[in-house]
């Protein structure tokens, strides 16, 4: 299961840690009701695959009791071209622009202006001009991560 933790930094510290069995959770946390149990049971697992997923845990006993099929909001799929950046090897200027731009989408008059002029200047800004991430590569190097770069 660790093997689906994306982050390697992540990955490499929790399989650098002392082996155990566990505990299991009812003695880690004796004043649960069961019904508590039977949801981090369902929910905390490193692989989401094995994880319930959401509309599922709502249904669970522990908090069902917050679950209103009729009022759950839902939604198509996200564009995933917003989340573009997490796929890129970017540098600290390029994070300071995607966060720009998303403050800019708040104000339409300002983000018009920014955008003509970052055109006029022939310095438009693309994200898909960084290189894609190799499958596990982080998007930044340790030093990066710790502030030393």
């Amino acid at each position: 299961e660790l093997g689906k933790i994306k982050n390697e930094k992540c990955r490499r510290f929790i399989e650098s840690l002392p082996a155990s069995s566990g505990k299991p959770l009812e003695e880690v946390f004796k004043d649960a009701k069961p019904s508590a149990i039977e949801f981090l049971v369902h929910t905390l697992r490193f692989d989401p695959e094995q994880r319930v997923p959401v509309t599922e845990a709502l249904k669970l006993s522990y908090v069902s009791q917050l679950y209103c099929p009729e009022d759950e909001p839902t939604r198509g799929p996200l564009d995933t071209s917003d989340f573009e950046f997490e796929r890129r090897k970017i540098n600290i200027k390029a994070l300071r622009e995607e966060l720009f731009l998303e403050v800019l989408h708040y104000y339409p008059d300002k983000q018009s202006q920014y955008l003509a002029e970052q055109h006029q200047l022939g310095q438009t800004y693309n994200v898909s001009s960084y290189r894609l991430l190799a499958p596990g590569e982080p998007q930044y190097s340790s030093e990066e991560e710790d502030g030393d770069a």
